[in-house]
């Protein structure tokens, strides 16, 4: 999927900020893992241990790298916005089969930049804030 306009993901933030918190919502975790192309790929789970071993299985990468989960009251809320921020930020959302398992991967962001100073300038605020809204 290609980044959408700014203009179209600021009225999209500002739609979803305004709707209320599902029933079907609650509390979990935003995720996120990076592998060696800087592509990062964030999620959302109840359970983040059982999320991670399922990834790991699923779909098997020795470059995967996981980084620090964050709790959330409402993670599908959460999940959302962060996927429109990131969105905003990235340099590219590619879809593109995975090399390990095969599968299309959606929610996967792509930033210029060394993988640390983006993780910690920029993902790991925006999922942060977030998490907060």
């Amino acid at each position: 999927m290609a980044r959408r306009s700014r203009r179209v993901l600021r009225y999209l933030y500002a739609k979803r900020q305004a709707r209320s918190t599902s029933r079907a919502d609650g509390p979990g975790y935003i995720y996120a893992f990076v592998d060696r192309r800087r592509r990062f790929k964030i999620g959302m789970t109840k359970n983040f241990a059982q999320r991670r071993v399922q990834w790991d299985k699923q779909c098997p990468s020795s470059t995967r790298r996981w980084l620090p989960p964050i709790a959330v009251k409402s993670r599908r809320r959460a999940e959302a916005l962060a996927h429109l921020s990131l969105e905003f930020h990235c340099a590219d959302r590619p879809k593109i089969r995975c090399g390990h398992c095969r599968k299309k991967h959606v929610e996967v962001f792509v930033f210029a930049g060394n993988g640390s100073v983006v993780w910690n300038d920029l993902v790991y605020p925006l999922l942060q804030k977030a998490a907060r809204a």
